[in-house]
This record gives C-alpha cells, sequence and structure tokens, in this order.
C-alpha cells in the first residue's frame, strides 16, 4: 500500500490477518530486511512492513528527518489506520523509533533487533544474572550470540539456535 504523509508517498507492505505488527527497518535498509519475519508472522497476525521516507520503494523527505520526525510518520499512521495497540519490531534504527514510540504511545509490546539507543551493558547485566534463552511476549525466543555470556568455545544447543514462533 503507499501510505501519503508530508505529501510523500510512503511505502508499507501489508500481509495477514490479526493483531496489528509494524516491522520498522533499520538506517540503510527497506522493508525486505524483514520478508521472512511479516511471511512467518502473517499467518497469525497483520503485518505492516514499512519503507521508512528516503528509503526503498518511499519517497525523500523534503528535508532532514531524525527518530522524532520517523516516529511521528509511524504514529500518524496508526492512527489513521485504526490500529490499536500495534506490536513493534524495530532494527536498528528502526528500534530506536519503536522505543520513541512506546514512550508516548500504548503498544502491546516491543521487540528490539540489534536496537540503537541500547546501552550494550544492559545485555551483558541480563546474561551475567543467568538468562541465556528468554521468552519474548510474542513468543519469539532470543537467544545471546555466541561470546555474550557464554565460553568463547561453547556450543549453542540445537534447540536455542533458531529464532522463531513456536
Amino acid at each position: 500500500m503507499i501510505y501519503k504523509y508530508d505529501n510523500k508517498d510512503i511505502f508499507v507492505e501489508v500481509s495477514g490477518e490479526g493483531d496489528a505488527v509494524l516491522l520498522l527497518h533499520g538506517w540503510g535498509c527497506t522493508h525486505e530486511i524483514f520478508a521472512a519475519l511479516a511471511k512467518l508472522l502473517s499467518g497469525q497476525y497483520k503485518v505492516y512492513s514499512f519503507d521508512f521516507p528516503g528509503f526503498g520503494a518511499s519517497q525523500e523527505p523534503d528535508a532532514v528527518w531524525g527518530v522524532e520526525e520517523y516516529t511521528r510518520m509511524v504514529e500518524r499512521f496508526v492512527v489513521e489506520n485504526k490500529i490499536d495497540n500495534p506490536s513493534l519490531v524495530g532494527h536498528s534504527f528502526g528500534g530506536r523509533v519503536s522505543l520513541l514510540y512506546s514512550s508516548r504511545n500504548k503498544v502491546a509490546r516491543v521487540v528490539l533487533v540489534d536496537a540503537a539507543g541500547i546501552k550494550p551493558q544492559t545485555l551483558m547485566e541480563i546474561l551475567l544474572q543467568g538468562l541465556h534463552l528468554q521468552m519474548c511476549p510474542m513468543d519469539l525466543y532470543c537467544v545471546p550470540a555466541q561470546g555474550e555470556g557464554r565460553e568463547p568455545d561453547e556450543q549453542i544447543p540445537q534447540e536455542q539456535r533458531f529464532v522463531g514462533l513456536q
């Protein structure tokens, strides 16, 4: 679908039915980075996968945008499309947008993927508490990469090597 915002065409791929999940890509990426995840989630959720303005099939903004402007665009999209309490999946810069959005809007959940704006010691503190496998509210399993809270030669058990819906 093409969403009109600030007289610009914003590309949003929409698939599935159910509660809304917004996929917000990182800087320099497009909605295609989430293609496999969108396909997987669309079996249970209505998935909105954005090309942020200036990326992919979306038009460039007239001025330089920061996290505030991208967040306002997502906020207006949610309101205009009558989406209640979306789940947000934010990769890198999209994680930063997800954090700002969720700080001032109601959301069902936020899933951050290698997100900007997160202090590295936060993850380390969690890992030091012995949490090597954490179940997220969307039934996604978040697994630390090898070397994050693991011995360098320690193998990740086979059942923990994937991230997927259960």
